[in-house]
């Protein structure tokens, strides 16, 4: 037998599940299964926007009228997706920037490589890629001007 709650009211198991029935063909899978399906997020969703438009002036209840609702939250959602497009174009064609919307590789992402490198107890590399010199773009020790140091230091 599932379990009931009292305080919530709620029978959160399914009640048919010892008795070797497909729950898609029971009437009443428990609360849980409610919860899984992923219809709690978008009634809660619902609601919430129910409230939001009630309090901007229009005359909408989630119990009272909800086809009304989901035809407003729908028309809604799409105008958003609109507005959200049309102000993502209107920024790109003002400052432009387009190419850094794209997604770098996903081994820069996670900084992995599949690169195998063993190294000694000393640090050397014993097999695999030698780890590359890090270079500058400054020559170094070259002394201009008849300079014989470098930023005022004297040699003694």
């Amino acid at each position: 037998s599932a379990y009931y709650d009292p305080k919530t009211r709620a029978m959160r198991e399914n009640p048919y599940a010892n008795a070797g029935t497909n729950p898609d063909e029971v009437s009443y899978a428990g609360d849980n299964f409610v919860r899984y399906s992923g219809a709690t997020i978008s009634m809660a969703q619902t609601q919430l926007f129910a409230w939001e438009a009630y309090e901007k002036g229009s005359e909408v209840h989630l119990q009272a009228d909800p086809t009304k609702l989901e035809v407003l939250y729908k028309s809604f959602k799409v105008k958003k997706e609109d507005f959200k497009e049309k102000q993502k174009e209107t920024i790109l064609d003002k400052y432009g920037g387009e190419e850094h919307l794209d997604a770098p590789p996903v081994e820069l992402l996670l900084a992995q490589t599949e690169d195998y490198v063993e190294y000694s107890r000393h640090g050397t590399v014993i097999k695999g890629q030698e780890k590359a010199i890090a270079r500058s773009k400054y020559e170094e020790d070259v002394l201009i001007n008849n300079h014989t140091c470098i930023r005022g230091r004297s040699e003694e």
